[in-house]
């Protein structure tokens, strides 16, 4: 088990326990300044040495480089807790709670100044009962884009929306604070800003693989390469000799894009726990 699950995860996955959906985790959350402004980053963890000015060192000093990369990724753990989830456990979330929602997406309008024009361009979401605070989030983020803030849907509506970003090669992943789960991130390489950090410079403080690992059944691939352009993670490659493709297992974050694509059912999702090399790889 990761290590959410250690602390918050009872008897299993942590994002599938009721208890950080509820309003008590919630108050936990707030309960050092509950008067407090409604901020989108808690501006206690925010002043850290940027990453531009990092990488300036990888050359010059990589000891230092890799010093200052760990302590940036002790920053990000604390501002962003993340992990990547199939499709198949982002419609239990939805089903566990209270309020989903949908709202444009941060990193899509900070790196590529794309702003949603339809709700249906939505891409991320809020859970749980943080949503009844929407009214104090910042004006900046609610008015960000010209068709409103936030779309609040009932479950089912909530899956249908899960199964059409899927559908477009968003990677789903779940978020919390202090246990609480407010949010459903669906985002992309090179426009997530906690992907980038994973995937290019190793920061593993933000963001954790999935509990799943995806694997391929050889006799029921047919080479189609319908699942190609789907891994953001440099997992999947198609072998040509056998006119198959392949996981790289210690690569694959287990976001099941590969899978939802597979028109043959020849990739599966496996927990990760299985595999004695890839229990602590995430």
């Amino acid at each position: 088990m990761c290590l959410y699950c250690d602390t918050f995860g009872g008897d299993t996955i942590w994002y599938l326990n009721p208890k950080a959906y509820g309003w008590r985790m919630y108050k936990i959350r707030e309960r050092e300044n509950p008067d407090a402004e409604v901020t989108m980053v808690n501006p206690g963890i925010v002043d850290w040495e940027p990453i531009s000015e990092i990488i300036r060192f990888e050359e010059t000093d990589p000891e230092l480089y890799r010093k200052k990369l760990d302590n940036f990724s002790e920053h990000i753990g604390a501002m962003s807790k993340m992990q990547v989830v199939p499709i198949q456990d982002a419609e239990k979330i939805m089903e566990i709670s209270r309020l989903p929602s949908s709202l444009p997406c941060m990193c899509r309008w900070i790196y590529r100044g794309i702003l949603p024009q339809s709700k249906e361009e939505f891409s991320c979401g809020g859970l749980g009962t943080s949503m009844f605070r929407w009214e104090r989030w910042p004006e900046r983020y609610k008015n960000a884009h010209a068709c409103g803030g936030v779309d609040f849907m009932s479950v089912e509506e909530g899956k249908s929306w899960l199964r059409h970003v899927n559908e477009r090669g968003f990677v789903h992943c779940v978020g919390h604070e202090i246990g609480y789960l407010n949010m459903i991130c669906n985002c992309n390489y090179p426009e997530c800003m906690i992907m980038r950090f994973r995937l290019d410079y190793d920061i593993k403080g933000g963001l954790l693989k999935a509990h799943y690992i995806a694997l391929v059944e050889k006799d029921e691939c047919v080479g189609c390469l319908s699942c190609a352009h789907r891994c953001q993670f440099g997992a999947l490659r198609y072998n040509p000799n056998f006119e198959k493709m392949e996981i790289d297992p210690y690569k694959c974050f287990g976001c099941g894009l590969c899978e939802t694509a597979c028109p043959s059912g020849a990739i599966t999702l496996e927990r990760r726990e299985r595999f004695p090399g890839l229990r602590d790889n995430w």
